[in-house]
This record gives C-alpha cells, sequence and structure tokens, in this order.
C-alpha cells in the first residue's frame, strides 16, 4: 500500500480492551485518497475468510465502514455551507458520510464516517479528500491528535470506585 500510493502508511499498536486499531496515513492530499482506498480495499480483503481467495467482484460488493479521523478545523469543508458539500458527496457516491458533532475525548479531532460498497466508498473517499484539497487549514489553536488510550484511563474507576476524570 506505501509503494502504491506514495503515502505513509502506520499501522498504530494494539491497545488492550479497544476493539479498533489506528491506522495513520500521512500523505500530500493528492496521494492522500489513493492510500485510503487502499486501506479501505486491504480492510475488505481482511474481512474475508483465509481459506478463500479474494476475489475483486466480492470485495466490490461488500459494505465496509471507514472511519476517518479529521481535525475539527477542516471538517466544515466536508459540511459545505448549509450542509451541500456533504449532501453532494452522499448524493454522487451513493454511500453513508456522517460527521460526529463532538470530538474525540481529548483531542481535536472528529470522526467522519464512510459506509459503503467499494465503488461508493472510492467515490465518496474521494469526494472527501477534494474538499480537503480545495479548502485552506482552518485550524487555529494546536492540534491534539486523538489516543485510543487516554479513554481507558478516563473510564479507569478512581477512589471509592468513582471514574476518574
Amino acid at each position: 500500500m506505501r509503494q502504491d500510493s506514495g503515502a505513509r502508511i502506520e499501522v498504530q499498536r494494539q491497545v488492550p480492551r479497544v476493539p479498533k486499531r489506528l491506522v495513520s496515513v500521512r500523505a500530500p492530499l493528492t496521494k492522500l485518497c489513493k492510500a485510503l482506498n487502499l486501506v479501505a480495499k486491504r480492510l475488505a480483503e481482511a474481512s474475508l475468510p483465509r481459506d478463500s481467495p479474494p476475489d475483486p467482484n466480492t470485495i466490490q460488493e461488500m459494505s465496509l465502514t471507514l472511519v476517518m479521523l479529521i481535525s475539527s478545523g477542516n471538517v466544515g469543508c466536508i459540511i459545505g455551507r448549509g450542509g451541500e458539500a456533504i449532501s453532494k458527496i452522499r448524493s454522487e457516491s451513493g454511500a453513508n458520510v456522517k460527521i460526529a458533532s463532538e470530538s474525540l475525548p481529548n483531542s481535536t479531532e472528529k470522526t467522519v464516517t464512510v459506509t459503503g460498497v467499494g465503488s461508493q466508498m472510492e467515490r465518496a473517499i474521494n469526494g472527501i479528500c477534494r474538499k480537503l484539497h480545495d479548502s485552506p487549514d482552518r485550524m487555529q489553536q494546536p492540534r491534539l491528535l486523538y489516543d485510543p488510550e487516554f479513554e481507558l484511563q478516563v473510564m479507569r474507576p478512581g477512589p471509592g470506585g468513582l471514574l476518574a476524570r
């Protein structure tokens, strides 16, 4: 995937008791779309039974969900004025695209969740990348990247069985 896209792709280590893993993709926006589409395809392949070779038609027909973490200062360009941009991405791609209203805990990132079959995912990812590419970064404060271990620290019982914050 790294060679095919030209992006820096890192799979973060598994955090105990956290069912999801972060895949960090760093690239100029022109290469980011390709990298994200390759990650989505690889996730589809990984969800197939190990004893069956990956069939491209099966992979294209599988419904997938990809959750992207995007800085809260940049999600506005994906939404657009009055929701126009996200509505266009949804209608042109056929994918379901949802943007979280709140940032992740102790982070300046929001989730952008894309669900659809192969070609829908590809069109939605490309539409999101295009919007990010065409809009300036509006992040004013320092970025705080999401850390899944922080959620475990927050949820750990404190003295007297109370949750620590």
